[in-house]
């Protein structure tokens, strides 16, 4: 299919894919626009039509990728019927998966430090992200709720308290991923079993 035939969805997906795979293959200094625009066979001003500049395609990129990351999440919390359990699943979903691919972890790490160094993108993330996360804390404090109206959960239990610490556990287990690259999924899942666990038995109502 020749690009002029393409409609626009399609040659955005078609720039944003082509995109991707130079950042993973040659990080973002060897995402050049031009070998995009080349590589995805559309002229630089379509190339425009879609982002502004690099750091906008990155945004543009991730924010797919994140789109993606939350709809998974939101699927995983669809099937819990558990109050409790709830909480863990939304852990183990929000556990990093991308290690095993070194150019996409690579390219995850070098974007957050690029919206630490650049304040405009920083804040358009945030701006993305913190409605995401506020959404999830609302629909686990509302299962937490519901716990506590069921008596699976102590009814002296903070519902904000509790979510709070749920997601403080996941800023941790995002740190540790960062920061000790040995570390794998799988033990960031079985510290977070071991975490909740502990939680759980301080939560749960007696007789559950």
């Amino acid at each position: 299919m020749s690009p002029k035939t393409r409609n626009p969805e399609d040659r955005r997906e078609i720039i944003l894919d082509t995109a991707m795979q130079l950042w993973i293959e040659k990080g973002f200094e060897g995402m050049r626009l031009d070998v995009v625009a080349k590589k995805a066979r559309v002229s630089k001003g379509t190339l425009y039509q879609v982002a502004d500049n690099k750091l906008d395609l990155a945004f543009l990129i991730m924010q797919r990728r994140f789109d993606g990351d939350f709809e998974r999440i939101r699927q995983a919390l669809v099937k819990c019927e558990d109050p409790i359990e709830i909480l863990r699943q939304a852990l183990h979903d929000l556990i990093p998966t991308v290690r095993e691919d070194p150019g996409a972890y690579a390219m995850e790490i070098e974007f957050f430090a690029m919206a630490m160094r650049h304040p405009h993108l920083g804040r358009r993330v945030d701006a993305y992200i913190t409605p995401h996360i506020d959404q999830f804390k609302a629909e686990l404090s509302h299962w937490v709720d519901l716990g506590i109206k069921k008596g699976t959960i102590r009814p002296d239990v903070d519902a904000k308290i509790l979510v709070d610490m749920t997601h403080a556990w996941g800023h941790l287990m995002w740190h540790e991923w960062i920061t000790h690259k040995e570390v794998s999924p799988d033990e960031l899942r079985r510290r977070t079993d071991h975490f909740m666990d502990l939680l759980f038995r301080n939560v749960r109502a007696e007789n559950n």
